[in-house]
């Protein structure tokens, strides 16, 4: 919901409240607040509360940082009902990120039952947080609303729970034990529950509505075991679904139709998979591998049973792919120029200060190396640093995740043919020092995610080249400044959010549009400097920059959505351009 600045009484006064509602000085209230405005009230400290209606808000915010230490509980309650100027209001949801500025003695939440909604990114990045009371009315879960909770270590999923967003508890490493999933959740989404080891098992409740089961979604969930029966209504499961998790039986229902890549690849595969499916799955649509006779340790699926009985063995790698000089490669082109396609490595060796070569041999001819395919290198142990050759034309999704190992820079200023590197291709990689792209060239496309939870350093100034970029694609780096040079009219959402080390901003004259949470929590930036064709800062687009001193707005500026400078604490007068109007 966006907040008109204009047509008030207090215009000017009211303008610069909302923009910068992010400072909570206890004793602030608005007077005559209307649906959609903020409010505080001094019985409960470091909320700040949301109108949704007339009778119901939201938690907008909670944050310690106007809250004397020694006033801080290990506990915090979320209130069911809160009453301002003498309206009681019920407590119904959590906005997004509404609690990413919360003390590390916090150690508990209690969520009252009136809560139905928790929203993107709620409490994502709470490490201290262990547990979490959650209401029996919640309905969503927003995308990465617990991302990164490490200390998180149990959580029971209510029973009136529908939907589990993207990433909802990626990454809470802490969590044990049975994961149960509600019977009204119809999907669970990408990447829901990716990388949480501690979970043990996974239970559908009885007369479970579950349809689809997204990508990633129990990524290396690797202290998963036994048998795993998946419910009678289930008919799709993505690419990596359970990737590395050690299931050791695996029963699939009647209704399923789609089974993705390397759905339940892992080390020791299910030994047994009862297909009670109407589709005839082959080895291969069930733990389809590319690496499969490569990987050290590696065996057999020892059956697969099909419906009509008939038992089919595991697939070996087919006549295209070779092994050479420690790479595995696939063929693309057998027409001269030959070219091929790096899939990943012999594990069995190991790889230290990895350089890709521009050129493998089938024993016959040589390929050029110009792609570097999907999940080529993801999760495997590269120690050092890498060097690609300029050979290559396109870097796959997930090419190089979670190579926590990888050091040093990453250059790729050489690579006058790059024209793609692909969604989360460098995320999670260990990579720690500064990123080079072709400062003119093929390169136009950066994905989601590209670069994003490494440590890239120094300046990145990115390309005219590129004309788009993916949602998140820088978020949580160490980038120190960034000179935006993008032929994009919009920097896209949570680009350099969580880069706590970025302290200079320079956009280009073509940018029109800062979009939702961009730079937030870029607790370190001190120098935004915007194109004056900016049109539009959206939704928390600068939320928490709190060394931010000073922001010039641009005079073509028209729109100045929800929180976009909230937490911004040491930000000084703002003057509002004439043609602002929201």
């Amino acid at each position: 919901m966006r907040r008109s600045f204009c047509k008030r009484v207090f215009a000017v006064v009211l303008a610069i409240a909302l923009i910068l509602a992010g400072l909570p000085a206890l004793g602030y209230q608005k007077v005559n607040a209307a649906p959609g405005d903020a409010f505080t009230v001094d019985e409960y400290p470091g909320f700040t509360f949301w109108e949704k209606s007339d009778s119901e808000v939201s938690v907008s915010s909670y944050s310690t940082t106007f809250i004397e230490e020694s006033d801080i509980s290990t506990e915090v309650i979320v209130p069911g009902t809160v009453t301002y100027e003498g309206v009681t209001y019920t407590v119904i949801g959590i906005e997004g990120s509404a609690f990413n500025s919360i003390s590390q003695k916090i150690k508990k939440i209690i969520l009252p039952e009136t809560i139905t909604y928790i929203e993107n990114n709620a409490f994502s990045g709470c490490n201290t947080l262990e547990a979490i009371d959650l209401s029996d009315s919640i309905k969503v879960i927003g995308d990465y609303a617990f991302e990164n909770c490490q200390n998180l270590f149990s959580i029971t999923l209510p029973a009136s729970l529908e939907t589990i967003g993207s990433g909802a508890f990626c990454r809470c490493t802490g969590l044990t034990g049975t994961l149960v999933s509600p019977k009204k959740v119809n999907t669970i989404e990408n990447s829901a529950f990716s990388y949480d080891y501690g979970i043990t098992g996974i239970e559908f409740a009885s007369g479970s509505e579950l349809e689809s089961i997204g990508y990633n979604a129990f990524y290396n969930c690797y202290n998963i075991t036994g048998t795993l029966e998946l419910p009678d209504k289930l008919t799709s499961i993505a690419d990596l679904a359970f990737y590395n998790t050690n299931i050791t039986d695996l029963i699939l229902p009647i209704s399923l139709t789609t089974v993705g890549g390397s759905a339940f690849y892992s080390k020791t595969p299910p030994k047994t998979i009862a297909n009670n499916s109407s589709h005839a799955f082959k080895p291969a649509d069930i733990i389809s591998n590319s690496l499969y006779v490569y990987k050290s340790g590696l065996t057999p699926v020892e059956e697969i049973l099909n419906t009509d009985g008939t038992v089919n063995r595991a697939l070996n790698l087919g006549s295209r792919k070779y092994l050479y000089d420690g790479c595995v490669f696939e063929k693309i082109s057998d027409i001269p120029p030959r070219t091929c396609s790096i899939i990943g490595i012999d594990a069995d060796k190991s790889h230290t200060d990895l350089e890709i070569p521009k050129t493998l041999n089938d024993g016959t001819y040589d390929y050029t190396v110009t792609e570097i395919h999907n999940e080529a290198f993801k999760d495997t142990n590269l120690i050092g640093t890498l060097k690609l050759p300029d050979t290559i034309e396109k870097i796959g999704s997930y090419a190089f995740e979670n190579c926590i190992s990888l050091s040093g820079d990453i250059d790729l200023s050489t690579m006058s043919k790059l024209t793609e590197i692909q969604s989360c291709a460098f995320s999670y990689a260990g990579l720690n020092g500064a990123l080079s792209l072709p400062s003119s060239g093929a390169l136009t496309t950066i994905g989601y995610n590209a670069f994003s939870h490494t440590d890239i350093s120094e300046q990145l100034t990115i390309p005219s080249s590129i004309t788009s970029i993916g949602t998140s694609a820088f978020t949580n780096t160490c980038l120190e400044s960034v000179i935006f040079n993008a032929s994009v009219s919009s920097i896209p959402d949570h680009c350099f959010s969580y880069s706590d080390k970025l302290q200079h901003v320079s956009i280009a004259d073509n940018v029109t549009s800062i979009g939702k949470y961009a730079f937030s929590n870029c607790e370190n930036l001190t120098a935004v400097n915007m194109s004056d064709n900016t049109t539009e800062i959206q939704e928390s687009a600068f939320s928490y920059c709190s060394s931010l001193p000073v922001i010039n707005l641009p005079s073509n500026i028209t729109e100045i959505d929800d929180d976009a400078f909230r937490g911004c604490a040491e930000l000084g007068d703002v003057v509002l351009p004439d043609g602002l109007t929201t």
